[in-house]
């Protein structure tokens, strides 16, 4: 069976996939890592359940049962437990914080907003789409950097290096995210 075409409504989407999902997610959670500590950016990532959750709740996508909002609290009280004792509660890590939640936030929009597109296109077609978007926009707000670097320095094999990593990792690891999403839903990927 031939997949069905992209609609208007459909590339719409995958633009805001693309922006919400790849573009500013990279933005928010490389500056929050950069300042913020380790402790603190893995308590911040691990409110992701309990935010997808919400936001699925909010948009109508599934009803979540209240044993998986248990769930989620005592994920998150679990890993406050083990994470809290090295959090840095100082002020010059706010900034940080804030940085890394909104990154959060922006990976749970991604996540839910993609279950109306998955219903009818693969994760391969969103997760190739989406991240094309995403990266065209990245290089344009990374142009001024890239414009200063000595590429002719960079070896083959970091060349291989990089594009081994940009297709087997980060490709591989957002379609198998998006099929989970698919088959299982977005609470329980």
């Amino acid at each position: 069976a031939r997949a069905p075409r992209l609609t208007r409504a459909d590339w719409a989407r995958l633009v805001v996939l693309g922006i919400v999902g790849h573009l500013v997610y990279q933005l928010l959670f490389l500056a929050g890592v950069k300042r913020t500590s380790v402790a603190n950016g893995s308590l911040i990532l691990g409110t992701t359940p309990v935010l997808v959750a919400l936001l699925t709740a909010w948009a109508g996508h599934e009803r979540v049962p209240r044993l998986r909002w248990v769930g989620a609290a005592t994920s998150f009280l679990g890993l406050y437990i083990v994470v809290a004792q090295k959090v840095d509660w100082s002020a010059s890590g706010h900034v940080g914080d804030a940085l890394m939640m909104a990154s959060t936030i922006c990976w749970a929009t991604y996540s839910v907003a993609s279950v109306p597109i998955l219903r009818t296109h693969s994760p391969l077609v969103v997760t190739g789409y989406s991240i094309s978007v995403g990266a065209l926009l990245y290089n344009l707000v990374a142009m001024p950097a890239l414009v200063r670097v000595e590429w002719h320095t960079i070896s083959a094999l970091s060349w291989t290096l990089m594009a081994a990593s940009a297709v087997f990792a980060m490709a591989f690891a957002y379609l198998i995210w998006y099929t989970s999403v698919q088959e299982a839903g977005s609470t329980r990927t």
